[in-house]
């Protein structure tokens, strides 16, 4: 028994050189988890200013025979220029896709150099057209990937244009005549949009406006003809948008 009892307290003391000749542990490997990339959220109401160019396709056709012109006559303008304005709107993001309704009001030196029409000689009509300011209220439907939108919209528009008409005899105005309207039509349009600093973003954007054919009495010399003009607009402009966000992200990342 005395000869186990050694055995044992030999063995009890042993067991800590042996574990000392033991290498060491080495440490729990650590995994790197990377932090989500944030997710850019397009919901919020924002305002902005756009500045762009339009040119539009108009042409007026005679509707009845006169002294001044036989029924059917069409003169045809190309009016272009200049635009800027501003914008406001709302957007709600759910996952990739965004809904949104905008309106927008821009003012607008959109107009044709005068438009001639020899009745005799020695006597032209002039035309022209100018228009003055133009506003668009449209629903949006855009798809969005991280800090980019692509978009398309389409609703209503309305425009202030001048129509001008003028009887020229022999270099001088004999007469004059002119028509302010506000025309209603329908306007479709699509663009891109970039989220590019904090809650500023820019786009780009393309617009077709249609204002369909409008009937228009014009009176020169005492003679009162009416004309059916027909207007279409294309319209190109950039812009910058300040968004105010409404809280926290509402979809995942995509």
């Amino acid at each position: 028994m005395l000869r186990y009892l050694l055995a044992g307290l030999a063995i009890v003391a042993a067991a800590p050189a042996s574990a000392a000749d033991l290498p060491p542990r080495m440490p729990e490997p650590q995994v790197y988890t990377p932090a989500a990339a944030p997710f850019y959220n397009w919901s919020g109401l924002y305002v902005g200013g756009h500045i762009g160019g339009g040119w539009a396709d108009e042409t007026a056709t005679n509707v009845t025979g006169t002294a001044l012109a036989a029924a059917g006559t069409a003169t045809s303008a190309s009016p272009s220029g200049f635009l800027g304005g501003g914008q406001i709107g709302v957007n709600y993001q759910v996952g990739a896709w965004v809904f949104g309704v905008e309106a927008d009001v821009s003012w607008t030196d959109v107009k044709d150099n005068t438009v001639t029409a020899t009745l005799f000689p020695g006597t032209v009509l002039n035309g022209s057209s100018s228009t003055n300011w133009m506003s668009t209220l449209t629903g949006r439907l855009g798809y969005a990937s991280a800090n980019w939108l692509l978009y398309a919209k389409g609703g209503v528009a309305w425009s202030d244009v001048d129509y001008t008409t003028q009887l020229v005899t022999g270099g001088v105005v004999a007469s004059s005549f002119l028509v302010n309207d506000t025309r209603t039509g329908w306007v479709v349009g699509a663009g891109v949009e970039y989220g590019f600093w904090n809650n500023w973003s820019a786009k780009l954007e393309y617009n077709y406006i249609d204002f369909g054919t409008e009937r228009y009495n014009f009176t020169l010399a005492g003679v009162t003809s009416p004309a059916d003009i027909e207007s279409h607009i294309h319209i190109v402009k950039g812009g910058l948008n300040y968004r105010f966000n409404w809280g926290a992200p509402i979809a995942t990342r995509y």
